[in-house]
């Protein structure tokens, strides 16, 4: 293979990479093996629970800028904590209910102006920011939802493992122990 037919697949996997993160349910087979084979490994950017925490980070530190800067009222202190407690349980105690909460939560915070429109009390902003709110909705979901799919596939992984692990360890052998003998006198 020469290396124009190298730079144009390369070229293609990069475009179909952005493309699965607007697409975010669907993943990949090969991106979401590399994230069980090289789960401990990975760097905290490249694995996709690291990229959902580092997300809600970001996320965090947005809504506070934007609260000190006066765009946004002080009830998003709410949103920033519920988005570092989250961040902590999907990063350091592979949560699936986090994922699935960052989930649930990403939506309403992106949707509920769409639907309602925005308030204006709490958030000073224009509408021209809700697209660039759907898209940072679209890439923050494929993060939550690939964690989420690392996570089911490595629990599939270990249950085969810890029921054979069950099976071939022996049991130690009951022993009855003889009746006691009593002495009549």
């Amino acid at each position: 293979m020469d290396t124009n037919q190298q730079q144009n697949i390369s070229k293609q996997k990069t475009s179909s990479n952005w493309i699965n993160w607007l697409l975010w349910w669907q993943i990949g087979k090969d991106e979401l093996q590399n994230q069980v084979q090289n789960y401990n490994t990975l760097k905290y950017w490249q694995s996709a629970r690291g990229l959902s925490a580092l997300f809600l980070t970001f996320s965090a530190v947005i809504n506070i800028l934007f609260m000190f800067s006066g765009m946004m009222a002080s009830l998003v202190l709410i949103d920033t904590v519920l988005f570092l407690v989250l961040a902590y349980f999907i990063y350091y105690k592979s949560a699936k209910w986090a994922m699935i909460t960052a989930m649930i939560l990403w939506t309403f915070e992106k949707f509920y102006p769409l639907v309602y429109g925005i308030n204006p009390t709490i958030v000073k902003v224009s509408q021209s920011s809700l697209i660039v709110g759907i898209l940072f909705w679209l890439v923050y979901m494929h993060a939550f939802y690939l964690a989420y799919k690392v996570e089911v596939a490595r629990e599939k992984q270990n249950t085969p493992q810890q029921t054979q692990n069950t099976q071939q360890t022996p049991q130690a052998p009951t022993q009855q122990m003889p009746p006691t003998q009593q002495s009549t006198m």
